[in-house]
């Protein structure tokens, strides 16, 4: 399912550092609709420290894509990019 960018925001850590976060919507999947889901859902997802994806006012709209790997039984944000970045290279 395609996310994308509705939002972002930035604050400073406790630490310091610089916290990201993205708000992305996309659909619900077939079985959340016949579930009684109706419209997009949205989330957000903190993007890791490491993670160079500058979002600005012109980035809303754009689609992203979000990797994850899972350790421990929990999902982690290990990598996003811009979905049209790669048509572009």
């Amino acid at each position: 399912m395609a996310k994308k960018v509705v939002g972002y925001s930035e604050f400073n850590r406790k630490d310091g550092g610089t916290c990201r976060v993205i708000t992305v919507s996309e659909p619900y999947s077939s079985r959340q609709k016949s579930r009684g889901a109706i419209g997009l859902k949205c989330e957000d997802i903190f993007l890791p420290d490491d993670c160079t994806l500058a979002v600005t006012e012109k980035d809303i709209g754009r689609e992203v894509e979000v990797d994850y790997e899972i350790s421990s039984g929990r999902a982690y944000v290990v990598g996003v990019a811009y979905a049209d970045a790669n048509a572009k290279k």
